[in-house]
């Protein structure tokens, strides 16, 4: 009992000097440990709670590490300028997708609806941020030698050197074997990510196509008009005398640009 005692209080003192994301994933750590522990004690369903209180502590520990670099990068003018370039690129990024999506299904200027653009370009978030994702992944790959070699041979000094002042002097504890636990964390979560994004896409993409329609069709057309349409169909009017008109075929919406005809002309 007296080694245990010593155990905890060492524990406890080593702990109170790590930092907040440090914590989060020693708790990971010790929740996996405790399983390992227990496990001639407990069923299969006992897992499955230690393993959420893992995944909780892990992933909460990847976001606070997030939040702190996003700091780092926003406390510099440097970086406020490659944060404000990357938000206005994806944005404009991410409209030019809605546009394409809308133009593909109605034929027409997608300009012509404005609440479905700006709603699709919403829903095309996802795919931005698993680009980025895949970005970061190829570039750890590539990088890895040279981030060896920045995080681990390279002092404070050099390192605030060639980051342009984004990195700042690490002083938590246990730097290099953080720096390690971090770098694997990003590949396993990029990773697991990836590895259903692949499965899921085609579903995302045939779920963002048909919102799109379904907004266009309810939110941006209308069931009266003066010009001569299908009975059922829905009007949207568009410039110099043009409409598109859309019908309900079975499940599908189906979208007819055309010239306004009206009866007798």
């Amino acid at each position: 009992m007296p080694r245990v005692h010593r155990a905890f209080a060492s524990l406890q003192t080593h702990y109170k000097k790590l930092d907040t994301a440090q914590k989060l994933y020693l708790n990971c750590a010790l929740a996996l440990l405790l399983y390992g522990v227990t496990y001639p004690l407990h069923a299969w369903w006992n897992f499955v709670g230690l393993a959420l209180l893992s995944l909780a502590f892990w992933f909460a520990g990847m976001v606070c590490d997030a939040l702190t670099l996003y700091k780092r990068i926003y406390a510099t003018h440097i970086g406020k300028g490659l944060l404000l370039l990357a938000f206005t690129g994806f944005t404009n990024f991410a409209i030019a997708l809605a546009n394409q999506r809308i133009n593909a299904f109605a034929g027409v200027d997608p300009s012509k609806f404005p609440h479905t653009e700006i709603f699709v370009a919403i829903l095309s978030i996802p795919f931005i941020a698993l680009l980025i994702l895949m970005m970061l992944y190829t570039a750890s790959v590539l990088f890895l030698p040279v981030y060896g070699v920045f995080f681990i041979a390279m002092d404070a000094k050099a390192k605030a050197f060639f980051s342009a002042g984004l990195m700042k002097q690490d002083d938590s504890e246990y730097p290099v074997i953080t720096g390690i636990f971090r770098f694997v964390s990003f590949f396993v979560f990029a990773g697991v990510v990836l590895f259903f994004a692949k499965r899921m896409l085609g579903d995302y993409d045939r779920f963002m196509t048909s919102t799109a329609e379904r907004s266009v069709y309810q939110l941006e057309m209308y069931e009266k008009s003066p010009c001569d349409v299908p009975a059922g169909a829905r009007v949207a009017f568009l410039d110099d005398g043009n409409i598109v008109y859309a019908l309900r075929v079975g499940a599908e919406l189906k979208f007819f640009p055309q010239r306004c005809k009206r009866s007798g002309q």
